[in-house]
């Protein structure tokens, strides 16, 4: 299904109070704010935040209260929510912009975060701080990519 179809199930779905594959209150919030803005530089500025998040991620390794407690399966700082949060945005901003690459958005952020984590543990490379929260940062990234065939 495209995402012009998703998206009209996404309407129909919230509008019975099911959850969709998009967010659709999102996505009309995002619609809302953006009509000042030039819709390609809206699309450059959403693939940039995709960007920014993708980059950011390694810093989590040097946080102790990232540390992923299986037992909780959470961490202490809510950074197992960062999935979801990211798919969830994701889905709003390009399904917005309606141009159908949600997926290839979400690829290219799953492959930029993969290398900047893997980069990020290269160059930690023994260090038992990092080497503990490392871990959870493969698991956050594994379900950044179980959750993007929801969208």
């Amino acid at each position: 299904m495209d995402d012009a179809g998703k998206a009209a199930l996404g309407e129909l779905g919230a509008a019975m109070g099911v959850e969709g594959p998009i967010d659709i209150a999102l996505s009309n919030a995002v619609r809302a704010q953006s009509l000042q803005i030039n819709p390609d530089e809206h699309y450059q500025m959403s693939c940039l935040l995709l960007v920014a998040i993708a980059v950011s991620l390694p810093k989590l390794a040097t946080v102790e209260s990232a540390a992923y407690k299986p037992s909780l399966r959470a961490s202490l700082n809510n950074t197992h929510c960062i999935p979801l949060a990211v798919n969830t945005m994701a889905g709003a901003l390009f399904h917005h912009h309606g141009r159908g690459d949600i997926h290839l958005r979400m690829k290219e952020f799953l492959a930029l975060a993969s290398s900047s984590v893997l980069r990020a543990a290269q160059e930690m490379d023994g260090r038992l701080d990092a080497t503990n929260n490392q871990s959870a940062l493969y698991i956050m990234l594994e379900q950044v990519y179980c959750q993007i065939s929801n969208l």
